[in-house]
């Protein structure tokens, strides 16, 4: 009874973790995939049911079913997207301590809670996956604002379709780097093909925010929506 969610990867980790998945450990070339995730029936709005320890069972848990890196990288990413129904082209931006099935497992939670039939892509940026290690995450954002830039204009050049962008936590952060260079580089035609920015618990100073809207001038994507 479980409902199945497909999640494309563009990921800065290499190595591998104890799940076997993308690593933590920061690269400097993008890498890409897909990941399938099962949301169980049982499965309650605004919560991500995960074991305390072992193994998922699908009939009560999110199950990361299965994760293909794409062999063909960028150019399978973007055929993979254009291949998609009709509407907009999602991606999700995730935020502090996370690993990179923590950032699947969110995405899909938040595609499956808000009912969307449109794709759904993370920028899983090399976050440590550790509590202890918010200075480490912070430089992980700032080391990340070129890869997240050509992400944004990669998943633009593979599809018409406009561009919701979802950062959360730290991810708001890195999200507003990226749309700023991406105005200091004067290119209002990626600019004007995001549809919608969604920052969701965003960890920034009032101030910082200030400036890099500022950047954006005329171009401020709309809606523009802080919860």
């Amino acid at each position: 009874d479980s409902t199945l969610h497909e999640i494309y990867i563009t990921t800065m980790r290499d190595g591998r973790d104890q799940e076997g998945l993308f690593g933590a450990d920061r690269v400097d070339t993008l890498l890409y995939g897909r990941a399938t995730v099962a949301v169980p029936s049982v499965h309650e709005i605004g919560v991500i049911e995960r074991p305390r320890s072992g193994q998922p069972d699908p009939a009560v848990h999110f199950a990361l079913k299965q994760i293909d890196q794409f062999t063909d990288g960028l150019p399978q990413f973007q055929r993979e997207i254009a291949s998609e129904a009709p509407g907009e082209r999602v991606l999700f931006v995730h935020g502090y301590n996370m690993t990179v099935s923590d950032a699947i497992l969110q995405a899909t939670q938040i595609k499956h809670d808000f009912q969307m039939e449109i794709p759904m892509s993370i920028f899983d940026w090399p976050s440590a996956g550790d509590v202890r290690a918010y200075v480490y995450d912070r430089d992980s954002v700032l080391y990340s604002r070129p890869e997240l830039v050509k992400t944004i204009k990669d998943l633009a050049a593979a599809s018409r379709e406009p561009i919701m962008l979802l950062g959360h936590s730290m991810g708001g952060l890195l999200t507003m780097e990226a749309l700023r260079q991406i105005a200091l580089q004067g290119d209002r035609r990626t600019l004007q093909r995001i549809a919608a920015v969604i920052l969701l618990a965003p960890d920034r100073e009032p101030d910082v925010f200030r400036r890099q809207i500022e950047a954006l001038g005329d171009d401020v994507p709309q809606p523009f929506v802080i919860f």
